[in-house]
């Protein structure tokens, strides 16, 4: 059985975290792993509200949290162009609060 790449960790990791770490506690991890957590946590939390908006909004939130760009993570994230709109405008969102 071979070793997960740091990206397929992290979407592990975030598909049965059910709250996210701090930017703290995230920020001693790599990128990829980061990015793979905001992936699976925003499809996990998708499937549990049964509703691909949450997918949106939450990779939106996590992110901002984490310091993701949206041209790092959106290629991972599988979204319409549609949920890309809703994406970039909560993005912004989560910069003015």
């Amino acid at each position: 059985m071979k070793n997960p790449t740091p990206f397929e960790a992290g979407f592990l990791a975030g598909q049965t975290e059910t709250i996210p770490p701090s930017a703290f506690k995230m920020s001693n991890r790599s990128r990829e792993y980061t990015l793979g957590f905001i992936v699976g946590h925003s499809e996990s939390q998708s499937i549990q509200m049964a509703s691909p908006d949450v997918a949106v909004w939450t990779a939106a939130e996590l992110a901002r949290r984490y310091n993701a760009s949206p041209d790092e993570l959106l290629p991972h994230m599988g979204f319409d162009r549609e949920q890309t709109e809703r994406f970039y405008e909560a993005y912004e969102d989560e910069r003015e609060d």
